[in-house]
Formats: C-alpha cells, sequence, structure tokens
C-alpha cells in the first residue's frame, strides 16, 4: 500500500512559554522564534534571535522563473510573495492577490492586487510586475523549463496597477497551483542574472548575502504581514546527512527541514533537548 509519505521537522526545544516556531507554509516560512533549551543540556538556542537551518544543497539559481531546485524554492519562499499561498494542509489563500475572478468560461482569470506592498528596495508593487514575471516566460524571452507549467496562459495583461488578467487558450483548472512563491513576483525589468545576482521581493526576508555554501536573510520590517521575530536567518548547505545530525546536537544549526534519513529521527523524538514535528505530506513512497 502506498501512504503519504511525513513531512519531518527537526528542531531544538523551547523553554515553556517562549514564542515557538510558527507554521512552515510551503516548507519554510517562519515567523516565530524558539529561545532557549530546557533543563540546561543538550544545545544552546542563539541569544542573538538568529537562526540557521540546514540544507542539504545549496540554491542553483534565485531568478523565480528558472529556479526548479528544492533548495532554491526554500530562498523563494522567503524572500518572494506569490499571487496565493498555502496553507499547512494545501489549500490556496490569497497572498498578493487579494481576490480573483474567473471569467470567459474559464478561459480568463482576473487578480485583484494587495495594495501598499512594496518591495525590499522601496519601489511599490503593481500590476506591472506581475506581468513582466509571467510575461517573459510566457513570451519565452526567459528559457526555463518552467514554460511548461504555463503552456495555456496565452498572455499576461496589466489592466490597471491594481488589476492583472491571465488570458489562457482553454480553461485550466490548475493555474492557480502554479502561482505560489516558487513563482513569485519579482520587479518590472528585472533580468534573470539580476534576479539570481540580487534577489529582490515583496516577502517577510530580504536577501542580505549569498555565498557558495549559504544564504543569509534579514528580517523585511516593511513586510505587509508584519515583521518576522528573526533576527538573521542563514540557510546553510550541508550535504551529508550525519554531519548534519552532529551540526544540530552540537547546536551550530537549530532546524532541519525533511533533511534527514528515517533511521535518525527516533533519536532526536526520544531526546527531550529536540522537537520532532510532522505533518502529512504530498509525497508517496
Amino acid at each position: 500500500m502506498r501512504a503519504p509519505a511525513p513531512n519531518s521537522t527537526i528542531a531544538g526545544r523551547a523553554r515553556p512559554g517562549t514564542q515557538e516556531l510558527g507554521a512552515l507554509i510551503a516548507g519554510l516560512l517562519l515567523t516565530g522564534l524558539l529561545a532557549g533549551c530546557d533543563g540546561g543540556s543538550g544545545p544552546s538556542w542563539p541569544t542573538d534571535g538568529s537562526l540557521t537551518v540546514a540544507l542539504e544543497s545549496a540554491p542553483m539559481h534565485l531568478d523565480p522563473r528558472v529556479a526548479t531546485d528544492q533548495a532554491s524554492a526554500r530562498v523563494l519562499e522567503l524572500v518572494l510573495n506569490g499571487l496565493v499561498t498555502k496553507d499547512p494542509s494545501g489549500s490556496l489563500l490569497p497572498d498578493l492577490a487579494e481576490s480573483w475572478e474567473i471569467l470567459d468560461d474559464g478561459r480568463r482569470y482576473r487578480f485583484h492586487l494587495r495594495p501598499g506592498v512594496s518591495f525590499h528596495d522601496g519601489r511599490p508593487f503593481t500590476a506591472a510586475d506581475v506581468a513582466w514575471t509571467f510575461g517573459t516566460i510566457v513570451d519565452g524571452s526567459v528559457p526555463t523549463a518552467k514554460r511548461s507549467s504555463f503552456r495555456l496562459v496565452e498572455a499576461v495583461e496589466a489592466v490597471d496597477k491594481l488589476t492583472v488578467d491571465f488570458h489562457l487558450s482553454q480553461p485550466h483548472g490548475a493555474l492557480l497551483v502554479d502561482l505560489t512563491a516558487e513563482q513569485g513576483i519579482i520587479p518590472d525589468g528585472t533580468t534573470s542574472d539580476e534576479a539570481n545576482d540580487v534577489l529582490i521581493g515583496t516577502g517577510p526576508f530580504r536577501l542580505v548575502e549569498r555565498r557558495a555554501d549559504a544564504v543569509v536573510l534579514e528580517p523585511n520590517a516593511d513586510y505587509h504581514g508584519g515583521a518576522p521575530r528573526i533576527t538573521r536567518l542563514t540557510l546553510r548547505e550541508i550535504p551529508d546527512s550525519t554531519v548534519r545530525v552532529l551540526e544540530l546536537r552540537k547546536g551550530s544549526v537549530q532546524l532541519v527541514v525533511n533533511g534527514l534519513t528515517p533511521d535518525q529521527v527516533p533519536a532526536f523524538r526520544d531526546d527531550p533537548a529536540f522537537q520532532v514535528v510532522e505533518t502529512p505530506g504530498s509525497n508517496y513512497a
């Protein structure tokens, strides 16, 4: 029998009463912070409000139109917003689009955008940014494997500053699934090289440093959903699963998401210094 594979998140355990990690939306949206450890044993949490997350690999490309690897998706989900987002159960909710309509017998989707949103560099977010991001996929000016996901989209039109239309060649009920932060919105005119070098989004975190083995993010104080409480977030590449275990136990890494082998998880589940959070996954094994 094939059964849903669980998502496993392992982190150091917080003292009772401390602010704990918020929902991991679309894999990793951090809105809270675990702090300290109980009993004085085991790894200690950083006292400066920072957090380090272990990744199996470094991001390959930070242009959301091009990136297809999981590590890049982790970064995109934190730095960008999509037109829609997913809740922990997988249901689609408004994000940069406050609402939408399905018109012309399913051949046109009209999105009404959230007002008052700005990019990390202060530029206002408008329909022109949506039209640019998806238009460059649809017209082929940015070569990408994601083009197949939008093969039924004929054009993306900025109707006014806060309204955008997706024109389809035929009804396509799965369109919304491809409009999350993994295909988030970047500023109008941004080239693929520019996005990869300095990713600018509207998300809860902004990119401040990118190294060969790590990406460093800081909170977006002007985030429309409220600034994260994490002061500095580092996504660090640790390719070997055994090393990820050692780094967790040492305390140099505080969080691993779906990054340990099944036989490594029980030891953390039985250790009071750590917390294992399991939720239903969408993969089958």
